[in-house]
């Protein structure tokens, strides 16, 4: 019987692999991670996610502004 030759991979390619064939990594430097310290991180993204959508909100609603003393018959979006 012969030996099963194991496939090659190329960079920058994609491939459907089973999940079973995924092995974690042995020399994974993160062999802990601090629930408290992934807590926060957790917070600090929402936050900048609140933060930036307010942001992308207003630019929106001037952008709107700025567009109807252009072209006045366009209307704000409801």
């Amino acid at each position: 019987m012969a030996a099963q030759q194991a496939p090659t991979f190329e960079k920058g390619n994609l491939y459907n692999l089973p999940i079973i064939d995924i092995k974690p990594d042995p020399d994974q430097p993160r062999k802990y991670m601090d629930p408290q310290a992934l807590e926060e991180l957790a917070a600090l993204g929402a936050e900048e996610k609140t933060r930036f959508t307010g942001e992308i909100n207003q630019f929106s609603q001037e952008l709107e502004a700025r567009l109807s003393e252009i072209i006045p018959w366009l209307q704000p979006a409801q």
